[in-house]
């Protein structure tokens, strides 16, 4: 199992707009019915303004290579780029506790 978490930034005078353009992209709906997406979510911090947190798990590398190259991740980076949003991004292997 593949996790990324990835963290950005929004303008929060843009945070509005931006949630709505990531929304009617419809994005992550694609995302999550790629293959090998079992979970895939963005968040904006209630803690921390214009903090926005993506968070993706895969069952491996071949799901996430596919969404690399596909066209939901294309939209966000569309999106990302007219917003003026960069995102930090780490992955991680787990393997499931249970």
């Amino acid at each position: 199992m593949i996790i990324v978490l990835s963290r950005g930034y929004v303008n929060p005078a843009k945070l509005t707009a931006y949630r709505e353009a990531v929304e009617h992209s419809g994005a992550i709906a694609a995302s999550r019915q790629e293959a090998g997406c079992l979970h895939y979510d963005i968040a904006v911090s209630t803690l921390k303004d214009g903090s926005v947190s993506i968070t993706e798990v895969w069952e491996g590398f071949p799901g996430l290579q596919g969404h690399m190259k596909g066209d939901a991740l294309a939209k966000m980076t569309e999106i990302n780029q007219r917003f003026g949003v960069v995102y930090e991004a780490k992955l991680y292997k787990a393997e499931p506790m249970g």
